[in-house]
């Protein structure tokens, strides 16, 4: 009889697309770094704060992947909102900045993040996605690490939000193999004008931004968006997160 709101502490994602996955004890599929987590030999180990590893602390890999599955985390929050009230994403400051012993710059993931910040606001949309789907076996990386069988995830997923001023409509191409032609329909939203498709995209997922370089994975303007009668006829590249955004006229 009560309706509950809910708050979602610790949320984030951290792919490590490089690792290499094999079968440990009893026929468990292993991460071989995550099973030390569980070892009752592992030793306490001194790590000196003058001595960092290079590179982002807090992620492994390239940029484009935690910045597609951060942005879709926090798209399920915003699909969601009329009962997700509270999100405190972990390592936060990891999916906002990068950083080495002596500099600080703005991770791939930066910029998903300041999108969703900057324009998921106003009304939450439920958006109805068409989309081809795969299934995802269920897995163990560790006795306390299991996850579940998914069957019949769209590859397509999407999230939304409209206020006086604009509407933005954030999609992820959950393809990891081709490209996908895509067709978004505002028609019922009277008056509000196509802008531009934002995309952040890499062709390799392990480039990542780096203090000479801050500009390796950055969104930019897709040059394939063209807007007639309601509807925005594009193409969504693979392993991609967009941002279409519509200005009130």
């Amino acid at each position: 009889k009560k309706t509950m709101m809910l708050s979602f502490d610790e949320y984030g994602a951290f792919p490590e697309p490089s690792r290499e996955l094999h079968y440990g004890r009893n026929g468990v599929l292993f991460i071989e770094e995550f099973t030390k987590v569980d070892d009752p030999d592992r030793k306490y180990v001194y790590h000196d704060p003058d001595a960092r590893i290079d590179g982002n602390f807090f992620f492994h890999g390239g940029d484009i992947l935690g910045a597609i599955s951060n942005a879709s985390i926090i798209m399920t929050l915003i699909r969601h909102a009329d009962r997700i009230k509270i999100g405190c994403m972990t390592g936060g400051i990891g999916a906002l900045v990068a950083s080495d012993h002596d500099h600080t710059w703005k991770s791939g993931q930066y910029y998903s993040y300041k999108q969703l910040i900057d324009h998921a606001k106003g009304i939450s949309l439920m958006p109805e996605v068409e989309s081809e789907t795969y299934d995802i076996p269920g897995f163990a990386t560790s006795d306390m690490h299991q996850y579940d069988t998914h069957t019949g995830v769209k590859y397509i997923e999407a999230a939304a939000a409209v206020n006086d001023d604009e509407l933005a409509v954030f999609v992820v191409n959950r393809d990891w193999n081709d490209d996908a032609d895509f067709t978004l329909d505002v028609e019922g939203f009277k008056g509000y004008e196509f802008v531009e498709q934002q995309e952040l995209y890499s062709d390799d997922l392990n480039a990542r931004n780096t203090w000479e370089d801050e500009n390796v994975v950055v969104p930019k303007k897709s040059e394939n968006a063209a807007f007639a009668d309601g509807k925005v006829a594009t193409v969504l590249k693979k392993l991609s997160f967009n941002m279409f955004l519509f200005k009130k006229q």
